[in-house]
């Protein structure tokens, strides 16, 4: 496992907000060299000072 480090930035979510939100911009050809696709779901868990981010398996319906 390797981890980056990443600024969180303010972003304003429309033309009429005054005060933007946190984010953040995950993205880099290394995201398909470790199995993330375009069109891929993700799964977002987050705890106290912690973001997980994973791949959504869809099941195959038989």
């Amino acid at each position: 496992m390797s981890s980056r480090v990443l600024t969180v930035s303010g972003l304003y979510t429309s033309p009429y907000s005054t005060k933007p939100v946190p984010s953040v911009r995950v993205q880099g050809k290394w995201l398909e060299q470790i199995g993330f696709r375009i069109g891929d779901r993700v799964e977002i868990d987050e705890d106290k000072e912690v973001v997980t981010i994973r791949l959504v398996k869809d099941k195959v319906k038989a």
